[in-house]
């Protein structure tokens, strides 16, 4: 199978050599899945068994000079995607999830986006995201967001679209999944700080905690820097606020009565009726 996946306007081509790990794509991925139109990269990928009590292990390989471990969250320094590169990976949603995943995020880390780990849905016209938070409490939340067209409960995708900051859903993670969507993104939430952390009120806990929420996908000093500067623009163009501190059932109503305004939305933009 050849084809591309594209999300947030990040496109990568696929060239999947196995029936069985082309099965796990085409059902998990099927609405992000198309022609190959401007790939800024091309995987191909291969089957190969889980080594054992590691379903995550991944073994890449890209360029022609050098080979590629991704044994964690991290794609090692010097890693040149745009070289080309091979994905050898057991036929199972977790570990293809995983791959791909932090490959979208370091091209997000490489074109002024970011991938959180988080969640969101659209409310009106415009997105609000939250990041952080467990993948139990964070499914509970997406199960719970009702007529709001959901974008993620895992990974939500943030890029700039004609000056304004974007949020759009992405196939990655468990979870209840979406079909491709965006919305202008009207507000970050993000978990309130506890009485004994400290944090609150502290210069710059925002740009924290919702760097801490970023997948950044390498040790590589440079792409740490660009996804900081990334989250530096995006926590100051965009209105952050603590998540309320109530149960998944009456959040998203909270989330409504403390939304802030955000100059050049609307009052029904920022609805969460």
């Amino acid at each position: 199978m050849r084809t591309a996946l594209a999300v947030a306007g990040l496109e990568v081509e696929l060239v999947v050599r196995s029936t069985a790990v082309e099965a796990v794509i085409s059902r998990r991925y099927a609405p992000f899945l198309g022609a190959a139109r401007a790939p800024l990269c091309s995987l191909v990928i291969e089957e190969e068994a889980s080594p054992a009590g590691n379903a995550f292990a991944v073994m890449a390989t890209a360029g022609r000079h050098f080979d590629l471990v991704l044994s964690g969250a991290d794609l090692p320094v010097g890693a040149d995607l745009a070289a080309g590169g091979r994905v050898r990976t057991a036929a199972d949603p977790a570990p293809v999830d995983r791959a791909l995943a932090v490959v979208f995020a370091r091209l997000a880390a490489d074109h002024g986006c970011v991938l959180l780990s988080g969640g969101g849905a659209i409310v009106g016209r415009s997105a609000h995201v939250y990041a952080g938070g467990s993948e139990s409490w964070r499914e509970a939340l997406a199960r719970r967001a009702g007529h709001r067209p959901l974008l993620s409960a895992s990974c939500v995708a943030i890029w700039p679209v004609d000056g304004r900051w974007t949020a759009a859903a992405t196939p990655f993670g468990p979870g209840p999944r979406s079909t491709p969507r965006q919305a202008p993104l009207a507000q970050l939430w993000i978990p309130a700080a506890g009485p004994f952390t400290r944090r609150a009120g502290l210069p710059g806990r925002e740009q924290a905690a919702v760097t801490a929420a970023a997948v950044v996908p390498s040790r590589d000093p440079e792409v740490c820097a660009r996804a900081e500067r990334t989250v530096a623009r995006l926590v100051n163009a965009v209105p952050c606020s603590d998540l309320p501190a109530v149960p998944p059932g009456r959040m998203w109503a909270e989330m409504g009565l403390r939304a802030r305004p955000f100059p050049g939305n609307s009052p029904a933009e920022l609805s969460l009726g």
